[in-house]
This record gives structure tokens, C-alpha cells and sequence, in this order.
């Protein structure tokens, strides 16, 4: 037996039987030699077919194994990222229908204080209604006026309720932020300088914003203008004349 790299193949030499009958003869009448048969065996383990639990065993550290691995991390990760993916849109979906939900909601408290607001101006306007509705003549004149005088107090006790206010300023030092000034009026005594004299327009105010400034006319002191050099000489000269005149 013939043998080549014991570690990769094994060649085996196979001699021919003696006693062939089929065997031929050379033209010199000597026996001609039968051809050899040879038997490979490759005992490299990657080449060999596997037999029951070996491919298993095999197969525990090559290349596939390790793609089967990364094939199923990936469609985890994958399936992972659809998860998330789908949770970010339910949660996506549910914000959008919550901030719909607050804006109804505030929608539906404005359109409430709205009504409370108009239902108080109702008693107002049926008495002002009633007023209008008497004729007015010298002998009921004074009961009108006392009628619109009445509506004026409940509307003004209304502006209280909600707390708007009349910005008070006559008499006031005027104020640029609550006031506008709309004439200077000149005056002598330096206590009303820079002071409101008259309000033309009342200024509101709702808890502590003004809302409308008030129109306001504003004192300012004005210089006396002083006489001239020679016009007091030339009063006392009229003067004399007038009493060598008499």
C-alpha cells in the first residue's frame, strides 16, 4: 500500500490476481502487466459526508453559524424598531387627540363666561328699555333721570363684579401709564403743576391692567412775563400828564 500525506489522504494500491485467466501477452511472448487500481480516501473532515451527529458538532464554529446568529439578531432588532416605532405612534396619536380634547374644553369654558357675562347685561338693558319706553315731558323729567341714573349705578356695580375699575385721576399727579394727555392747560399756583385739572374720558382698568387710559387735560404754571427796560419810566411819565391834565 502505497501511502501519500497520511494527514490529508490515503492511497491504496490494489495488485492484480495471478491467476487471470483474461490476461495477455507481449509480442516477445512475455505476460504484459495488468494496469494498477488505486483507492483515495481524503480524511480531510470538511470533505467528508457527515455521518449521524456529527454536522451538529462540526458546524458549532464555522461561518454559518455565526450568520444564523446575526440573521436572528437582526430580526429581533427589527421587530424591536417596529415595536417602538408603532408605540411612538400611538403615543403620537394620543397627544394630538388630548391637545384637541384641552382646546374644546377651554372652547367650552370661554363660550360659558360668555354667557354668564351677557345674562347679567339683560337687566340692564330691559330697564333702560322700560325708560325709554315712558315719554318725557317736564313733569316726569326728573323720574327719567332718576331712572338713568339707577341704570348707571347697576351697570357700574356690574364693572365692580368683574372686578374692572375707573382709574381715578382728577386731582392726581398725571400719569403717563394710566392717562393720556390730550390739552396743557397754563395755571398760576405751582401746586397744580403736572396735575390733572379735568378728565375728559374715564380710563378702566381690569386687575391692575389698563385696559383704556383716560383723556386727560394736564396743569402747567406759566411764567409771568416781565416788563421791559423803559416801559415802567415811560407809565410814570403817562401818569403825571394825565394828573397835570385833572
Amino acid at each position: 500500500m502505497d501511502t501519500s500525506d497520511q494527514g490529508i489522504a490515503v492511497i491504496e494500491e490494489f495488485e492484480p490476481s495471478s491467476g487471470n485467466p483474461t490476461a495477455s501477452s507481449s509480442p516477445g511472448g512475455e505476460p504484459e502487466e495488468e494496469p494498477r487500481s488505486y483507492l483515495v480516501s481524503d480524511r480531510r473532515f470538511w470533505a467528508r459526508e457527515p455521518v449521524g451527529d456529527e454536522l451538529p458538532s462540526r458546524r458549532s464554529s464555522g461561518l454559518p453559524t455565526m450568520v444564523e446568529k446575526l440573521e436572528e439578531e437582526l430580526q429581533q432588532r427589527e421587530k424591536q424598531l417596529q415595536d417602538y416605532i408603532g408605540q411612538y405612534k400611538r403615543e403620537k396619536q394620543e397627544l394630538e387627540d388630548f391637545k384637541v380634547r384641552q382646546r374644546r374644553e377651554l372652547e367650552r369654558k370661554i363660550d360659558q363666561a360668555k354667557t354668564s357675562f351677557f345674562r347679567e347685561f339683560l337687566d340692564l338693558v330691559d330697564n333702560l328699555e322700560l325708560s325709554l319706553a315712558v315719554p318725557v315731558d317736564n313733569n316726569n323729567y326728573k323720574a327719567f333721570q332718576q331712572g338713568v341714573a339707577m341704570i348707571h349705578q347697576q351697570l357700574l356695580g356690574l364693572f365692580g363684579r368683574h372686578q374692572l375699575e375707573r382709574v381715578v385721576t382728577v386731582g392726581k399727579p398725571f400719569d403717563p401709564c394710566n392717562a393720556e394727555a390730550i390739552d396743557i392747560v397754563g395755571v398760576e399756583d405751582a401746586a397744580l403743576e403736572d396735575r390733572v385739572l379735568e378728565e375728559l374720558q374715564p380710563g378702566y382698568t381690569h386687575k391692575g391692567i389698563v385696559i383704556r387710559a383716560a383723556r386727560v387735560r394736564v396743569g402747567k404754571v406759566i411764567p409771568r412775563s416781565t416788563p421791559a427796560a423803559g416801559e415802567g419810566n415811560d407809565n410814570e411819565g403817562d401818569r403825571d400828564v394825565a394828573e397835570e391834565e385833572a
